[in-house]
This record gives structure tokens, C-alpha cells and sequence, in this order.
């Protein structure tokens, strides 16, 4: 496998091997320019230290274990990480469990699942990562032709990481031989072509006090359509 990414321009930086067909994580960096160190590693979780472009954070790649009674030892493996670290964190990955009856169509919900796995991520500060084109991610048909749809797979970060990357979504990817649908973190956000920009409004202009006379000139003039009307307040 290593020759195999290897001719894909990446390299092996984290490898946490697979039992059989379950479980396995492969950490891979195409970046020469940036420093990965593994911190810790565990079957459910390889977390490293990540440094370049001056900035340094803390990245943990989950896989949790289909089985329940063994993500308990992921939950714990987390809020140790959380007890350790002070520079900002993201996790990314499957985490085989969801937060809400929203997150799963046609499929059962388990509340003490689910208030476990929120206890962990809220006592770990961590919170999710925007998230575009899809609302589950992963798939399966059942007897009768039935499928089963939930949000496994998720990106989440500390406050102080998205203060390193104000603008970064994930964007759930189509899934073609797997299950599991792929996840890809866009830290840069996408650029708004020039002259598209959204119009947008701060409540705080509401409190300056020249704000309503402002609005009305502007709104009352009989010369200009509206998006000149806009920009004129």
C-alpha cells in the first residue's frame, strides 16, 4: 500500500493497520512543506501535530468501532487529548455514532448513544465544522429494499481552530465503491468571484443614530432602481 500512494505523489505519516476488513487509518500528506508529528495513536484514533505556513494544530484522523461498547474507550481516548493539548484541534473521520434523530432516516436512534458521544465533543470544546451538499453520509439497503441513511461522518474543531481558519466548510463528497461518503475540508473557504459579493447587513449599523435618515434618502429617491438604492446606504 505504501508503494501505491507513493506513486500518487503521498506519504505515509500516521498508519493504524486494519483487523481483517474493519477498522485501519492511514494518515497521508502530499506536503513536504509542513511538519507532522504523531502525538498519539490508538485502533480508534491517530492524532498528530501538524506545523507549517506558520501555523501549528493539532489534527486527530477517528474511526470508531462499529461496536458501541467499544467507543467508550474512543470518548475517553478523546477527552484525554482535550485534557493535554492548548493549541487549536480539528477531528475528522467516522465516527460510527450520531448527535440527533435527525441525522439517521429510516434507520433506529438511540438517545444514550447519542448523549454520550455530545457529552464528549462539548467537554472537549468541540464543535461541528460547517458542512455542505449533503446531510448523511452514509448508506446502506436493508430487506425490503429499504435504505438506511446517517450522518456518521463528521468534521469538528475548537474554537481556537476555526479562529486560525475563519473560512473552512466540509464538503461531503459522492460515494462511489463504499458506504461511507468522503469528506473534504476546504480551510480557504471558496472565493466569491469579483462582482458577486452577497449584500450584507450588520446589526449594528441599526444604532447609529443618522441610521433611519439614511435609509429613508437612500429608499425615497426616485432616480436609481434598487441595488443603486442599496449601495447608496
Amino acid at each position: 500500500m505504501k508503494e501505491f500512494w507513493g506513486r500518487l505523489g503521498y506519504y505515509p505519516v500516521g498508519i493504524v493497520d486494519a483487523v481483517g476488513h474493519k477498522g485501519g487509518i492511514w494518515f497521508l500528506s502530499a506536503n513536504l512543506k509542513f511538519s507532522c508529528k504523531i502525538l498519539w495513536a490508538m485502533n480508534q484514533c491517530v492524532t498528530l501535530e501538524i506545523d507549517g505556513g506558520g501555523r501549528r494544530w493539532i489534527y486527530s484522523a477517528v474511526y470508531g468501532s462499529p461496536q458501541a461498547t467499544n467507543r467508550v474507550e474512543l470518548w475517553s481516548h478523546l477527552l484525554d487529548i482535550g485534557l493535554c493539548i492548548q493549541d487549536p484541534w480539528v477531528v475528522v473521520g467516522d465516527f460510527n455514532d450520531i448527535l440527533s434523530v435527525h441525522e439517521v432516516k429510516g434507520g433506529n436512534y438511540y438517545s444514550t448513544r447519542s448523549s454520550v458521544f455530545a457529552s464528549t465533543l462539548d467537554s472537549c470544546g468541540l464543535f461541528d465544522l460547517t458542512t455542505s451538499r449533503r446531510r448523511f453520509t452514509w448508506f446502506r439497503k436493508i430487506q425490503g429494499n429499504r435504505e438506511i441513511a446517517k450522518r456518521l461522518d463528521r468534521a469538528c474543531c475548537t474554537a481556537e481552530w476555526r479562529l486560525l481558519f475563519p473560512e473552512a466548510f466540509v464538503e461531503v463528497l459522492s460515494r462511489s465503491h463504499s458506504d461511507h461518503c468522503p469528506l473534504l475540508i476546504r480551510c480557504q473557504g471558496v472565493p466569491i468571484k469579483k462582482g458577486n459579493r452577497p449584500f450584507r447587513f450588520q446589526a449594528a449599523w441599526a444604532t447609529h443614530p443618522d441610521y433611519k435618515a439614511i435609509v429613508q434618502k437612500s429608499w425615497n429617491s426616485t432616480d436609481f432602481g434598487i441595488h443603486r438604492k442599496l449601495l447608496g446606504v
